[in-house]
Order: C-alpha cells, then structure tokens, then sequence
C-alpha cells in the first residue's frame, strides 16, 4: 500500500459565504491548491456549486453539483474564485477550508 501525502504550505485560507439566489458567486478569493467546501446542515435547500459564476440551478443553462445540507466537496483548484455557489432558496451557507499545495 502506497501513502500520499499532500503537504500544505501556510495557513489555510478559510470563510463562509451567504449563497446568493439570484446569479452564482464565488466562495472567496485567495490562492489555494485545494479547498474543502461544507453545505451548512442548517440549510433548508439544496445548494448548486460549479467552476464559473455561469453555474445556474437545475433547469438553467449550467445546472451546479447538487450539494444537500451537510454534504462535504473537495475540489483541486488554484484559487478560492473557481468555486462558485447558487441556491433557489435565501438564506443558505457554505463554510470553506483552503490551503496551499506544495
């Protein structure tokens, strides 16, 4: 068996982002080589995450990655920008970890 290990240089880069209905928005800003994003269990509705502020919910041009309350994505991206997150419903959340990849 062959470990990996991801070594991460300084702080990680962290936040939370009120996910806006109207057209998607980017969880944050800053160079990361990987960030986890968690959809806050307390939300009501589902939350739609994508790589462009073009990412719609279902039935739009760019329907996002369904997240539901709770659910955890990593993804591999050089900047907090390329994640972006939209909701039909106001009022829901995202918490976000980010850290630098050696």
């Amino acid at each position: 068996m062959q470990i990996i290990s991801r070594l991460s240089q300084g702080p990680p880069l962290t936040g939370q982002k009120t996910v806006p209905t109207g057209t998607a928005e980017a969880i944050g800003s800053g160079v990361v080589g990987e960030v986890l994003v968690k959809i806050h269990a307390e939300n009501t509705s589902p939350v739609y995450l994508g790589g462009s502020v073009d990412v719609t919910v279902p039935g739009g041009a760019a329907p996002g990655l369904q997240g539901s309350p709770g659910d955890i994505f990593t993804f591999d991206v050089s900047n907090l920008d390329q994640v972006c997150v939209i909701s039909t419903t106001a009022g829901q959340g995202v918490s976000y970890w980010g850290k630098k990849i050696l």
